[in-house]
């Protein structure tokens, strides 16, 4: 099994970080893959990207039919990333 590297999504982009957590395997106890810890300059920079996303209002202003289709678009995006291992 390969092992997989998870970053964050910041503000449209993926973000690594200087320190990494393993995953572990409960089972096998082996390592699986490892996720970006963010620090403070990643969580500043997502509460930021967050803020001007609710400021915007884009979201809030949206018919629920269309802001639904946006939201179905990201979970095919997300479920076929998952299926690629990405």
């Amino acid at each position: 099994m390969s092992s997989q590297h998870y970053r964050n999504y910041i503000a449209g982009q993926w973000v690594d970080s200087e320190r990494t957590l393993d995953v572990i395997n409960p089972a096998t106890e082996q390592r699986v893959g490892t996720i970006a810890l963010a620090g403070k300059d990643e969580v500043d920079a997502a509460v930021k990207a967050a803020r001007a996303c609710a400021d915007a209002s884009v979201l809030y202003n949206m018919k629920p039919a269309e802001r639904a289709r946006i939201l179905q678009r990201i979970s095919q995006e997300l479920q076929s990333m998952a299926e690629q291992g990405v």
